[in-house]
């Protein structure tokens, strides 16, 4: 962990991603630039585009420093193999053309003239006829930096200590992380307020120590331990934030970072820094490398004042054996003696507090028996040290190695092996130290396994980029419209997918940039040539210009001129500058040559109009008037026709008149826009005429409604209806426009009391003899076409065709009563009669016998019992005769199951029919109205309804039978008009107010709608039916 200083910490670049876009080839643009990853395009020319991290890494400011130039030409003569770059370079990208991708290390030069090594991977990435080579960089200079750094630390490490170490590690500092300035200091003075470097490393070399005062300098914030075990970092500025510390200045320092050496006890012995003349890059790098050595150099400085301490401590022991110990046991550093069979002598109790044993404890072991078994390795390099300790050949050795607690749980230690001689220079034993640096070894484990996701992740995303590239390509293929993508700045065009080759005829192999587009012929729609600043993608590149639909001819490759429509619009980063625009086409050439004909056609249309005569002019002007008239009347006529039809469909299908009206009630609503309608019909045998039917709205008038407006159930002469006068003089409808001053209408004073301001008056014609007629009327002024009175015609004569074949059925129906009236007559005749007679004869028979033979009486009277039957019988058979066909050979609950069945078959509803009580005979009227008024609700809950489910139910309760049928349907408002006019509804009342039963119509919108017919009937309760 690090900590940096936000007021010194360097600005950041700013973030050169693109909006989102809505093609393919914006949103794998606004990916490529926005990557954090380093990511370019190459060909056998050189680069062809790059994003922002790559110019980043290599710092340039911009594009131009890069494009158009080779691999070699960011990187030094001569790679660390020793071949030339130049040479190597294109070896890569043949083998990356050849295999279809390529992954190497390359030595790169930054524009600062730093060299650092990356892994470079190229992948071929065909493009309009060329080979481009897709590159990512993953950095392994820090990687590589960091092992070498530590391979030369681990070196300098084990092979060096005291005044040796420091200045080696200086030296390896000041290299690996390319440090102007390196030192090791040592925290000296009574208040620890200065500070005497160990050592000092200037631009790589060493030079002598020196001591300065802590206070006024970035090393004060370091030594005094604010920012606890973290690496205290000043990125760039650091002058002015110690403007007191004069070296600073001199120097010319701009970058500093440090970190506090603690001692085992964690307190702050000294410090290690790194100064820069330049803002301090790759800083993960620097507090890594400071981190790692931090504990060292600790160890070293600790273990410095330990071996003052130590050679005090013999010093002292030569006066005071007593001295020594005390010295040996308060060192803070593990210490022991080891004699020289491996076993411990003597220890301390920093050591004891190590390892978790007690002293007495620690005399009994070994440091073997104290190693990590799997130590195998270091435990051989700690043999050959301690052999070449003991041949003279180093004065002191360290090692890393896993030491076992008490506890059994292991710990990482920096192990400090050395001599003691006696004054004759006889072996006397050794002198071990042990620092704990576990969380050292973490952090070097931690940085691994980053350094191992880091790579993983470069090689997703280079995986995610493959993906992307391919979809791209996909997109731009089959894309209808020409596009065109220039790079800002540079003008360089990246990108022109196939549809714009073909447009084009090939001439988009000959732009590279937006100044080639000064070579295309292009017009103007007015003939004007275009200049190439004038080109849409210029004007968006270099202005913003977002240009919408422009109109362009152009010269193409095959010599032909094509028409374009031409858009273009930039891509802005961030701070609203364009880095790039896009430019799209469509073909509109064959469209422009279909309007060059029409123009061209017209033109000649023009001159032949202007050379006919005025005459011809108006004839023409005429037939089109004659044309916009027929299509509105066709237009008319259309609807006409599909109102006729409807009315017409209702006839055929629902023959009865109530119904019938409703639909041809509607129909002229819809058609003619009516306020309301009515029907007067004409009667010869009185010669008066008599109100048949009439709506207003959405409203049917009832015949106390009709009587509300002064018309006697009787009618009126028709002497006296100046309508009908006028339509049996003249046979055709008769229209008046302005009611209130023409007085051709009976009852006129209460139309225009009903707002009626215009009505048309149609008569019903039967053959050539009128019938009656009917009246259509306006609450607006209004005349009346020719094509509207077409319609109310029709209309009006398929009203007459109702009434006639009513007329006919009720005639049809007389005969047929008339005919049931005679058979009835006869079979009574010949079996009810003749029963009768013959009960009679016997009855006569046994009344005289009675008195004389009463013997003979008997079988007179048993024979006249059975003619009883017999024409008992007979009576029954013939009025079961009279019964409707579905109550001929069922009872009501029966037929009307029959009904519900025959009328959802093939209709989504769910039908669920419930019979209560016992069922009794009914009058045949009864059973025929309830089973007609069920059949109606079933027809509204199919057609209107939308229901799911209907509920049907037959009730028989003491007196009075019930129907209910209830649905779940959409529902309705109670007071609104029903949607198919109204007139099932009333036919349904009609029959129960003929029964003497009540009606009642539940339904609100969205809870269904139910229909209830209750009817008295004079039945027993459980006497079956």
């Amino acid at each position: 962990m690090s900590r940096t200083v936000p007021a010194a910490a360097s600005p950041r670049l700013p973030d050169h991603g693109t909006v989102a876009l809505s093609s393919g080839a914006d949103v794998y643009r606004q990916f490529f630039e926005n990557a954090a990853d380093p990511l370019f395009l190459l060909d056998e020319s050189g680069f062809r585009d790059c994003n922002r991290a790559f110019l980043d890494l290599l710092g340039y400011p911009d594009k131009s420093r890069i494009l158009s130039k080779p691999l070699s030409a960011v990187s030094p003569p001569a790679q660390p193999d020793g071949s030339a770059s130049a040479h190597r370079a294109a070896e890569m990208v043949v083998a990356a053309s050849q295999n279809g991708s390529h992954r190497f290390e390359w030595l790169h030069r930054r524009s600062d003239g730093t060299d650092f090594l990356m892994e470079v991977h190229l992948a071929a990435a065909p493009s309009a006829g060329r080979q481009l080579l897709h590159g990512t960089l993953r950095d392994t200079s820090a990687r590589a930096r960091l092992e070498e750094a530590l391979r030369d630390t681990a070196r300098g490490v084990s092979a060096t200590t005291g005044d040796t170490f420091f200045r080696s590690l200086v030296e390896y500092l000041s290299r690996a992380l390319r440090a102007d300035y390196a030192f090791i200091g040592e925290l000296v003075g009574e208040d620890q307020d200065s500070v005497r470097t160990t050592a000092v490393s200037v631009d790589g070399n060493l030079v002598p120590n020196f001591e300065y005062r802590l206070w006024g300098t970035p090393c004060a914030n370091v030594a005094s331990g604010i920012t606890g075990n973290q690496v205290c970092a000043y990125l760039s500025g650091v002058q002015p934030l110690f403007p007191d510390d004069r070296l600073l200045a001199e120097m010319g320092i701009e970058g500093y970072v440090g970190t506090p050496l603690f001692d085992s006890a964690g307190c702050v012995l000294g410090l290690m820094v790194v100064l820069f003349r330049q803002p301090v890059r790759d800083l993960p790098v620097v507090e890594s490398m400071l981190q790692v050595f931090a504990a060292r150099a600790a160890g070293e400085l600790e273990r410095r004042r330990s071996e003052r301490a130590r050679e005090q401590a013999l010093a002292a022991l030569k006066a005071s054996e007593e001295h020594f110990k005390s010295a040996f046991e308060r060192s803070s550093i593990g210490m022991a003696i080891v004699d020289l069979d491996d076993r411990f002598a003597h220890v301390n109790q920093a050591l004891c507090d190590l390892f978790g044993y007690s002293p007495e404890e620690m005399m009994q072991l070994t440091t073997a028996s104290v190693s990590h078994p799997d130590d195998l390795r270091v435990l051989r390099k700690s043999r050959d040290n301690t052999r070449r300790l003991l041949g003279g050949e180093i004065p002191s050795f360290q090692v890393e190695k896993r030491y076992r607690r008490k506890d059994g749980h292991y710990f990482w230690g920096l192990v400090g092996v050395s001599l003691v001689h006696d004054a004759d220079g006889n072996l006397l034993h050794f002198i071990s130290q042990v620092q704990d640096i576990t969380e050292r070894k973490q952090a070097e484990e931690a940085l691994r396994r980053t350094n191992d996701a880091l790579e993983a992740r470069v090689e997703e995303r280079t995986a995610e980029l493959e993906k992307e590239r391919a979809l791209l390509e996909a997109i731009l293929r089959q894309m209808p419209a020409g596009v065109m993508v220039a790079e800002g700045g540079t003008g360089r065009l990246l990108l022109g997918n196939e549809q714009m080759t073909r447009i084009l005829r090939g001439l988009t192999d000959q732009l590279g940039g937006i100044e080639d587009l000064g070579r295309l012929t292009m017009w103007h729609p007015d003939g004007r040539l275009y200049v190439s600043e004038e080109s849409p993608l210029v004007r968006t590149l270099r202005g913003g210009e977002v240009v919408r639909d422009e109109e362009i001819a152009v010269l193409r490759g095959d010599g032909t001129r094509g028409v374009l429509l031409v858009s273009s619009a930039p891509i802005h980063d961030e701070q609203g500058r364009v880095v790039a625009a896009v430019s799209s086409g469509l073909d509109i050439t064959d469209l422009k040559h279909t309007e060059e004909a029409l123009r061209r056609l017209h033109d000649e249309l023009e001159m032949q109009v202007q050379e006919r005569t005025a005459e011809l002019a108006q004839a023409n002007a005429a037939l089109q008037a004659e044309v916009q008239e027929r299509r509105r009347a066709e237009q008319v006529s259309r609807g006409q026709t599909q109102a006729l039809a409807r009315t017409l469909n209702a006839l055929t299908a629902r023959p009865d008149v109530d119904t019938f009206f409703g639909h041809l009630v509607q129909a002229i609503q819809e058609q003619l826009q009516a306020d309301g309608i009515g029907f007067e019909l004409y009667d010869p045998e009185r010669d008066r005429i008599t109100h048949g039917f009439s709506a207003v709205g959405d409203q049917v008038l009832s015949d106390e409604d009709v009587r509300g407006w002064g018309v006697s159930p009787d009618g009126w002469p028709a002497a006296e209806d100046p309508s009908w006068q006028a339509v049996l003089g003249e046979r055709r409808p008769l229209g008046i426009y302005d009611l209130r001053s023409d007085p051709r209408l009976i009852y006129r004073e209460q139309f225009l009391r009903a707002g009626a301001q215009s009505v048309l008056v149609v008569p019903l014609l039967l053959g050539d003899q009128p019938m009656g007629y009917s009246l259509i009327f306006h609450k607006q002024p209004r005349r009346y076409g020719p094509e509207e009175i077409e319609l109310a015609q029709a209309l009006a004569q398929q009203a007459m065709l109702a009434l006639q074949l009513s007329r006919l059925a009720e005639e049809g129906q007389e005969a047929a009563v008339l005919k049931e009236r005679n058979r009835l007559a006869r079979e009574i005749h010949d079996t009810l009669a003749q029963g009768f007679a013959g009960i009679l004869i016997h009855l006569q028979f046994a009344e005289v016998a009675i008195t004389r033979k009463p013997e003979k009486a008997l079988p007179a009277l048993i024979q006249a019992r059975d003619l009883a039957k017999s024409s008992l019988a007979e009576a029954r058979r013939s009025v079961l005769a009279l019964r409707p066909n579905a109550l001929e050979n069922a009872s009501l609950p029966d037929a009307l199951r029959k009904q519900v069945d025959a009328m959802t078959a093939g209709t989504p509803l769910r039908p669920r029919l419930e019979v209560l009580g016992a069922p009794c005979p009914l009058a045949p009227r009864t059973e025929d109205h309830l089973l007609r008024i069920a059949q109606e609700a079933l027809n509204n809950a199919i057609k209107y309804a939308e229901a799911g489910e209907v509920r049907v139910t037959l009730a028989f309760d003491p007196g009075r039978v019930t129907l209910i049928v209830a649905d779940d349907g959409v529902g309705f408002t109670p007071g609104d008009r029903p949607r198919g006019g109204g007139f099932g509804h009333v036919g349904m009342r009609e029959r129960i107010h003929a029964m003497g039963g009540e009606l009642t119509i539940r339904s609100a919108p969205g809870q269904g709608a139910e229909v209830c017919a209750s009817v008295p009937v004079p039945c027993e309760t459980g006497r079956p039916a």
